[in-house]
């Protein structure tokens, strides 16, 4: 992987445990819980939203991957269709 992929692998895992954070953060003191429960909600909501985020982005970079190798087997089949069918109609003259 290049170094570009990794570091957004890492600034996603960091905005989801950012929004896991403040989201249960939130929820918690609209909820009515005291700040330290919220805060002891919170860390687990950051690391909830962390794994989400890493694993969303796993999955998108895979069917990127995935979609570029395809592609580039179909590019090759091309090709070789193409090569073959030039040969064939040089033979055939």
């Amino acid at each position: 992987m290049t170094q570009s992929v990794i570091a957004a692998g890492k600034f996603c895992l960091i905005l989801g445990g950012f929004v896991g954070f403040s989201g249960a953060f939130i929820f918690g003191i609209m909820a009515g819980s005291d700040v330290s429960s919220a805060i002891l909600e919170a860390s687990f909501g950051c690391l909830a939203g962390a794994l989400l985020m890493k694993g969303f982005v796993h999955v998108f970079y895979n069917s990127i991957r995935s979609a570029a190798v395809e592609k580039s087997k179909e590019k090759d089949r091309l090709d070789d269709k193409t090569a073959t069918g030039q040969e064939s109609m040089a033979a055939l003259s």
